[in-house]
């Protein structure tokens, strides 16, 4: 399975066409939201806030996110697709929001499927 096969099966009617115009001139154009950060770059600069201090992360920060996190990955995964990328650059900051990115290597699984081994990094 393709990425645009996983991507038109994941946005099937869902997509609008509030941001942008369509334009029919023969060639195809790719409309993406634009991303303030992604997470590495925001807990790096966190750790850097509290470098020399005796603090930690904020524990209501760090819950908040984590939901996100869990939020996006359950989602693929109730849609049969393993990501098989998960890092912190790969959550991208979108208007205070969370969103998973990369799906470069991200796999559909058939519906029959109970178990998913990886034999090399």
């Amino acid at each position: 399975v393709t990425d645009k096969a996983l991507l038109e099966g994941v946005m099937s009617g869902s997509f609008n066409n509030k941001d942008g115009r369509v334009k029919d001139d023969g060639f195809i154009y790719m409309v993406l939201e634009h991303g303030e950060i992604d997470l590495a770059h925001m807990l790096s600069q966190k750790w850097k806030e509290l470098d020399g201090c005796n603090q930690t992360i904020d524990e209501n920060w760090l819950r908040f996110y984590w939901q996100q996190i869990l939020q996006a990955v359950n989602t693929i995964h109730e849609e049969r697709i393993v990501h098989s990328d998960l890092k912190p650059a790969n959550f991208l900051l979108v208007k205070g929001s969370l969103k998973l990115i990369d799906f470069g290597i991200a796999k559909a699984i058939m519906s029959d499927t109970t178990n998913i081994q990886r034999d090399s990094q």
